[in-house]
Parts: C-alpha cells; structure tokens; sequence
C-alpha cells in the first residue's frame, strides 16, 4: 500500500500503452488488464499472467524511466499469452515478438527517438551476452531456434530470444514496410489465437502469408537457425548515445585533469537514464577509484534510485574496487531479490 501514490503517478501512461497495442495488433483479449505490485523480493521486473500483470518495485524510478518493462508484459497478452511458444526450444517466438511489440508501444509513448534509445540499450546488452555464448560449452545457443533437450529450459532465457528475436523482426519491418508487417503480425495473431505454436508452423506462416505473398527476398533462416548477428541486421543509430560512450572512455583514460571537463558534474539532467547507463557501460572494468569518487560527488550514482544505473554503477564499482559504494551496494541487495540485478 505504501507503494500506491508512487504507483499511479509511475505508470499513468498504461491506458495509452493499453490504446497504442490495440491500433497495432486488435483488440485486447482478456477483458481485465491489472497491475499488481510485488514485494522487492519478486525476483523477475514483470510476469505476464493473463489479466494480472505481476511487477517489481525496481520499475518505480520517480521519472517514468523504466515503464517500457510494463509496455513488455502489457504486449505478452498478445504474443505469449494469446499465441504461446509450443516448446522452450521456439520461446524466442514469445519474447522476441514481445520486445519488438514492447518497442512499438514505448514509440507512441516516448516518440521514435526514445524507443530507439531503449532498443539500443537492449542491443548492447545482447552483444555482450552473444560473447559470452560463444565462449560457453553451448555456442549454438545464439541460434533463435533452441535445442535444450536434456537441460535446464532456463538456460534458454537469454538476449538472445528477447533482443535477436526483436532485431529479427526489425530488420523484416525495414525490408517489408511496415504496414506489410503490422497487417502480418495482426494476421498471425488472430490466425494462432489461444493456441502454442512452434518455429516451423511460423515460418510456414512467414513464407506464405508475407514472402511469397508479396515476393519479398528476406533470410530468415540465418536469424532463426544460425549462431550471431547476421549482417543484414537492421542499424540504430543515437548520436546522443555516441557522445556519452566517447565521453566515457576519454575520461577512463585521461591521466590529466582535462577530463573533468567533460563529464557534466551535477547536472544529471544532461542527459536521459539510458544514455548515462550508456556511459556507465563504457568506463573502463579498472578505472581508478578517484575517478569513481569524482563521479559520485558530483552525480551520486551511488544513491540513485534507479535500479537499473544502480546496478551499473555496483558492477563498476566491484571491478574498480570502488569501496564508498559498497555500504549503498549492501543495503542494495538486502532489498531486492529481482534476478536480473542478483546473479551478476
């Protein structure tokens, strides 16, 4: 209860979420759409039950910045709870689609620009997880199409069915048009509704009612059945992001006090939530633990109540051996339990 006001002023745009999914893809199916707040221990942001979406406190930042997690369970009650992936081999078909219907609402939210900074933000994400896949026992989990026979389903919940599944159909929208793509995914929701589909009875789908129905040439099979990032991949650009990253490594390496200058100390409101992770992201694992205390002087990442820049920030400071940080780091996990920001 002590949550409520926070609430409400948080996620006061859920009826314009709720009107942008239905102009997309029909109408909502579940005639009751709830959010229930979940103690910090709920260990995941959101879960898509279908009329009562569960969420965790970490998504109140006091500034809207991490709804997109709500426009993400919001879109499930289309892909993944109205069209269901058959096995956890084809769950790319559940959150792949969710991430890049979670986009297309944040756009009506936030503009274009906005949505492009949080796809961004997922795409990096994704890179680094595609390094790590590749130097696992299991490199042929960067396919979109899985094998997890014999293993933990779990072991499939990775960047690569969210992020690679949504760039998947990024790059199909930029080479169809998109209202091509918004017709065909409107289509297949409707044509698979309240039923579990695999990859295969998708790509059949795919091929007949979008490829060859308007002759498109378009590789599917590079993204669903090969490892990485194929070179047709659709390219985001943020300019503002680009200043932040070169900004990030120019103070990392700068052994003067020339780079003082370039971080805007005190002003946080330069820039926006995803391009500050963006320069968290890019400092370097060693950088010294001066420049660290410089950095929270003067923009108190330390204290920050967004989950997501805490966590950054923590990560950085554990490999910079950062220590000022830590008493704010063990309160930090002491509260929450939401798994994203524990395992690491």
């Amino acid at each position: 209860p002590e949550l409520l006001d926070a609430s409400m002023f948080e996620f006061e745009d859920l009826p314009k979420m709720m009107e942008a999914a239905e102009k997309l893809y029909g109408k909502y199916a579940w005639e009751q759409y709830d959010l229930l707040i979940l103690p910090y221990s709920f260990p995941f942001g959101g879960m898509e039950n279908p009329r009562l979406t569960f969420a965790n406190p970490t998504l109140i930042a006091g500034d809207r910045s991490l709804v997109s997690v709500i426009a993400h369970e919001l879109a499930h009650s289309w892909s993944g709870n109205l069209v269901t992936n058959e096995t956890w081999n084809d769950f790319w078909l559940n959150e792949g689609f969710t991430v890049y219907f979670e986009n297309r609402i944040m756009e009506e939210i936030v503009g274009k620009s906005g949505a492009d900074n949080l796809a961004l933000i997922e795409f990096f994400e994704l890179q680094e997880e595609l390094e790590r896949i590749e130097k696992s026992p299991h490199p042929e989990d960067a396919h979109l199409f899985l094998d997890l026979d014999g293993r933990n389903p779990d072991d499939g919940m990775t960047d690569v069915a969210y992020v690679k599944g949504a760039f998947f159909l990024k790059t199909l929208e930029n080479r169809v048009g998109r209202e091509k793509m918004d017709a065909f995914l409107k289509s297949y929701f409707n044509h698979f509704k309240f039923t579990s589909v695999n990859t295969e009875k998708f790509v059949a789908y795919l091929e007949r009612e979008l490829l060859k129905k308007y002759e498109i040439d378009f590789n599917y099979k590079e993204w669903i059945y090969e490892p990485g990032i194929p070179e047709s991949c659709i390219a985001i650009q943020s300019s503002g992001f680009d200043r932040v990253k070169t900004m990030a490594i120019d103070f990392s390496m700068d052994n003067t006090n020339e780079y003082l200058k370039k971080v805007p100390l005190n002003r946080r409101d330069n820039y926006s939530v995803q391009e500050w992770l963006t320069f968290i992201r890019h400092l370097s694992a060693d950088i010294s633990s001066e420049k660290m205390q410089k950095l929270d002087e003067g923009l108190a990442f330390s204290e920050w109540t967004n989950a997501e820049i805490q966590f950054e920030w923590f990560m950085k400071s554990i490999s910079s051996n950062y220590t000022p940080a830590y008493p704010y780091l063990k309160s930090f996990l002491e509260k929450i339990g939401r798994r994203k920001f524990i395992l690491p």
